[in-house]
């Protein structure tokens, strides 16, 4: 999946950077230069004190852009928690993901996650994950871009004259470059043998 909300992130980064530029300043002009200055101490002590804050809390903020990624303490810890879900609450959050995907088509916003989907069908994104898994044998990534596919699909025989950017933009896919990739690994062709062979 990508994730496309980098705001945070890139923030993140000019507030890294911009701490990186301050701290070689501030070693440049020596410890003799704030000797006698309290002025540039205190001024010198805020602006750290004020970026380090803004990295950790933007740090803080960020969330997994891999949610498929498991190690396997986390899988045992996952599997202790789904075995608590009676089949009832099984069939219902199965239900609730068929009428989020197939009615409603949750998949055509390009910023999905799973936490977004767990949020949606009133669940947790490790009961998403490990029913996605048991029920589709398949991973949370590759349950969404089934759907992508099958709305491509129907686009490409209905407006055969819409441009790759255009598909992706009304398929959910992030960019063109994501749509060819999943296309590809699907099927193992390139995206415009796909689209030949279906018009």
């Amino acid at each position: 999946m990508e994730d496309s909300r980098t705001a945070r992130v890139t923030t993140l980064n000019a507030s890294l950077l911009t701490t990186g530029v301050a701290s070689v300043i501030l070693a440049a002009l020596g410890r003799d230069f704030f000797k006698h200055e309290l002025t540039g101490i205190a001024l010198a002590s805020v602006i750290f004190s004020t970026l380090l804050f803004i990295i950790g809390w933007l740090g803080d903020q960020q969330k997994a852009l891999n949610p498929t990624f498991d190690s396997e303490k986390k899988i045992t810890a996952e599997e202790i928690l789904f075995s608590e879900l009676t089949k009832s609450s099984q069939l219902t959050i199965i239900n609730k993901l068929t009428e989020l995907f197939e009615e409603k088509k949750i998949y055509l916003d390009s910023k999905l996650n799973i936490l977004d989907v767990a949020a949606l069908a009133g669940s947790n994104r490790t009961y998403i994950s490990t029913l996605i898994n048991q029920n589709f044998n398949q991973n949370f990534c590759s349950y969404v871009n089934q759907y992508r596919i099958g709305e491509l699909e129907k686009n490409i025989i209905q407006h055969p004259e819409l441009s790759n950017q255009e598909l992706a933009e009304l398929c959910g896919f992030g960019s063109v470059d994501s749509m060819k990739r999943v296309i590809f690994t699907k099927t193992g062709k390139s995206m415009q043998a796909w689209r030949n062979q279906i018009i």
